[in-house]
């Protein structure tokens, strides 16, 4: 049986790679509590598991820039690239880390990707 992959909502970029890394670096910082109760659990994280973490960055910064496959404006449907429209990317302040638990490493995950999201 195939299974279907799913397919990305939207993409984003930051504009820098030096930004990708003090941003994605900052979210883990400010979700230290939050990542050290995944991994204590419960139930505990096992090996493969992974997560998003959040964060926003400080006012009147920008995190990167960001296209939608939905439409960004309801009174324009072309707004989004679904619709084979003419979407523009926008500004965006959010952070979304995904890290992936495990325990042969210290500490005991990896960051599979972070990227810019919306706050």
């Amino acid at each position: 049986m195939a299974t279907r992959q799913a397919e990305p909502s939207g993409s984003s970029a930051f504009p820098t790679y030096q930004r990708a890394e003090e941003l994605t670096e900052r979210n883990l910082n400010t979700n230290k509590a939050a990542i050290e109760a995944w991994i204590k659990g419960p139930p505990p994280a096992s090996d493969g598991d992974v997560k998003s973490f959040y964060d926003t960055v400080p006012s009147g910064e920008t995190s990167g820039r960001s296209v939608s496959k939905q439409p960004v404006d309801p009174n324009d449907p072309l707004s989004g690239y679904k619709q084979g429209g003419n979407a523009q990317a926008y500004d965006v302040s959010g952070v979304d880390t995904r890290i992936r638990y495990d325990s042969s490493r210290n500490p005991p995950f990896t960051v599979m990707t972070s990227m810019p999201s919306k706050s």
